[in-house]
């Protein structure tokens, strides 16, 4: 069995509650850079782009927001298409929420500090987007998410993260090697090596009991799981 084959279990610094943003300042300016450059931005507008029936309004819920830079990819597109959208975006750690309220700011983006596995106590929404956040949770919380976000969206849910591969573990390493910051280093490699392969998703399919689930490797290292009702 190679190196790779298993996601592994352990923990990033990240997944610190105790942590403070001073100390993940690089960590967050690292992410942006991610999403808008590697695809994964790209990957949660294409989706939305491509649903069949778009509606002019509608209602998204963003699980494990982060640093909230996803929300304001949203709200730009959605202006430029002429479309009015209204976006929670959760994440547990306080000090993410602040750090996204203030840094991504906007009218119609609602942060709150909330367990994504309490979702069904926000009400519902017409959409649910997870980017780079499934790879933070074990196998057996990956299908309880599926199955709340699966019962509590009236239209889809998208689900946007790592491709495990060496060359992608490799490609971390480099990117962060000259950052000289020993948290960012250490949790770049560590979310690749928690990322996910073709066949965890088709598990996921299995034992979720979605059969509607879509899974998709996409550029940069990227594997996608989505749903349209």
């Amino acid at each position: 069995m190679g190196w790779m084959d298993q996601r592994s279990s352990q923990s990033e610094v990240l997944d610190d509650a105790g942590i403070g943003v001073e100390k993940l300042s690089a960590s967050f300016r690292f992410m942006r850079w991610v999403n808008c450059r590697l695809g994964g931005t790209h990957a949660v507008l294409d989706f939305l782009a491509r649903t069949p029936g778009l509606e002019e309004e509608f209602t998204v819920l963003d699980l494990g927001t982060g640093t909230g830079d996803i929300p304001i990819a949203i709200q730009r597109w959605a202006k430029e298409s002429k479309k009015k959208v209204h976006i929670t975006a959760i994440d547990t750690n306080p000090c993410f929420v602040d750090y996204a309220s203030k840094r991504s700011a906007h009218p119609h983006i609602r942060y709150l500090c909330h367990s994504a596995f309490e979702l069904e106590s926000l009400g519902r929404f017409d959409y649910m987007i997870a980017s780079m956040f499934f790879h933070h949770l074990p196998d057996e919380k990956i299908v309880e998410l599926l199955q709340k976000m699966f019962q509590n969206c009236r239209r889809g849910f998208f689900i946007n993260d790592l491709y495990r591969h060496p060359a992608a573990y490799a490609g971390a390493a480099l990117l962060t090697a000259f950052l000289f910051d020993r948290v960012l280093f250490h949790d770049a490699k560590l979310s690749v090596k928690r990322g996910f392969r073709e066949a965890d998703a088709l598990n996921y399919r299995e034992w979720s009991g979605i059969d509607q689930l879509k899974i998709k490797q996409r550029p940069c290292f990227r594997l996608t799981m989505s749903c349209r009702h």
